[in-house]
């Protein structure tokens, strides 16, 4: 089997549904942002005010633009940097489940068993997923022999009936 894991797209639905919770980060965010703005907008009402203390009103008014602008460039860079990672992360454990689905998919077309292999900076858990995937193939494979030996000695009549079943089932109990 090729490794095509790095041109696998993610997913309709799962797409939709990481789409739809990135909205919905993004529109908490956006509220939160407005409620910030609305507060930089009454800001501006107090400013007035601070006009009358003089140069320390100038002084404290222009310090507190500068946090709310601040904290308006790091808000954004913060949806920025969540949107990246929520796709890191999508496309991290995706990208193994559809390498699996794509492999019974193709063991069970071809006919064909090979190994289940995930790199090695894959979670562990998908490490032991391919071992029991793969000890399940070479079962199959074990058997899938075994089934075309017997038929074999069927078609040709060799050995009794009763010693076929007996190594049948030896193999099996192995």
């Amino acid at each position: 089997m090729v490794d095509r894991r790095k041109g696998f797209p993610l997913k309709k639905t799962f797409k939709f549904r990481l789409s739809l919770f990135i909205i919905t980060i993004t529109l908490l965010l956006f509220l939160l942002l407005t409620f910030i703005l609305s507060i930089f907008y009454q800001w501006l009402f107090i400013k007035k005010g601070f006009l009358v203390l003089g140069q320390t009103g100038e002084f404290l008014s222009s310090a507190i633009q500068n946090a709310i602008v601040s904290l308006l460039i790091v808000i954004a860079v913060f949806l920025i940097g969540i949107y990246v990672i929520i796709l890191y992360i999508a496309k991290r454990f995706t990208g193994p489940i559809l390498r699996m689905e794509r492999y019974v998919k193709e063991m069970s077309a071809s006919g064909e068993i090979e190994p289940l292999k995930f790199r090695a900076t894959d979670e562990p858990v998908l490490h032991s997923i391919s071992e029991g995937i793969n000890a399940i193939a070479h079962r199959l494979e074990r058997y899938h022999k075994l089934l075309k030996e017997v038929l074999t000695y069927l078609d040709e009549g060799k050995g009794d009936r009763a010693q076929i079943l007996e190594k049948i089932r030896r193999e099996i109990e192995e």
